[in-house]
């Protein structure tokens, strides 16, 4: 579950600034990839049950995850 949202995330949502080193184009994520991972399973490890839904909202210039018992903010 956790890998199918951070592709979606990539995919869809997040922006890769292109810049260049030297010849070499570069593409970072915007947010490290490891963070992204960590903050999505937390959201799933730290889930109440009684509800059934994680939410994700992805701004201008952070991601907000929560859930009824967690709530995780990732600022740019």
């Amino acid at each position: 579950m956790a890998d199918k949202v951070i592709e979606i995330l990539k995919t869809k949502y997040l922006v890769r600034p292109i810049s260049y080193k030297g010849l070499e184009r570069m593409e970072p994520l915007e947010y490290p990839e490891t963070a992204l991972r960590e903050a999505v399973l937390n959201a799933i490890i730290h889930k109440d049950y009684s509800s059934t839904y994680t939410f994700l909202r992805v701004y201008d210039d952070r991601l907000c995850l929560w859930n009824p018992n967690f709530t995780r903010r990732i600022d740019n």
